[in-house]
């Protein structure tokens, strides 16, 4: 998992950095951080390709579970000494990190954030079932005017995206190539795709990036075009 982690932070960025945390030679944990360099300050921000990141933590072989909460507490800690020579830190941990006590009792702020995790273990009916009515008759509405591909050029997804921020007068921070190197990758690993939601004339509506990891898939990228926002919902960031 370690060099899934290591190549997918080669492939979006051009120079990130890792905090260890070792003991008698051996690594307790570790954190993937991209720092930013601004007016002098040095800061750790959440990064627009990569919206989680986090600590991730190699527990002793037979560890109890138990034992686990102060192992993870020691990590954090130490962590923590390093991310003080920071003059400015912000991440989105991954969900399902539990050890965020450390860092408050440190001065740090912390939000909490909710999100949908939708277990393999449902029937797509079974999914669908549990929306709300609005959200299924939105559905069905979609399914009358759009269908959805796997085959994608991901130059679109670059054209839509360069759209949605020219309307708001900004400017698209992702350069095509990078987008085609996430692209690759995933698609070479077998770790994500892309779908892209058509209308009947062909024209597309919506187009969103995929990827997952050895526990989830979750949506990363993508865009809807502005006549389709009131069939689609689809977030931009």
């Amino acid at each position: 998992r370690q060099m899934c982690i290591r190549d997918r932070m080669d492939t979006v960025y051009d120079d990130w950095d890792v905090y260890l945390i070792e003991k008698n030679n051996n690594v307790l944990g570790f954190m993937p951080i991209v720092i930013e360099v601004k007016k002098s300050f040095s800061l750790a921000l959440p990064q627009l390709m990569h919206p989680y990141l986090g600590i991730f933590f190699n527990y002793p072989v037979g560890q109890k579970q138990s034992s686990r909460t102060s192992f993870e507490r020691e990590v954090v800690n130490e962590l923590i000494i390093k991310l003080e020579r920071l003059d400015g830190f912000r991440m989105n941990f991954l969900p399902g990190f539990e050890t965020g006590l450390p860092f408050q009792w440190a001065g740090f702020k912390q939000e909490v954030r909710y999100t949908n995790i939708i277990s393999k273990e449902l029937s797509l009916e079974g999914v669908y079932s549990s929306f709300k009515e609005s959200a299924r008759r939105q559905i069905k509405k979609a399914e009358k005017t759009y269908s959805v591909t796997k085959e994608v050029d991901v130059k679109d997804l670059y054209q839509l995206k360069r759209s949605n921020y020219a309307l708001k007068g900004e400017q698209y921070p992702i350069t095509e190539a990078k987008l085609t190197a996430v692209s690759n990758y995933i698609s070479e690993t077998n770790n994500g795709m892309i779908l892209k939601a058509v209308d009947s004339n062909n024209q597309t509506a919506s187009i969103a990036l995929f990827v997952r990891d050895a526990h989830s898939m979750y949506y990363l990228h993508g865009g809807t075009t502005a006549v389709s926002y009131t069939h689609l919902t689809l977030p931009t960031n």
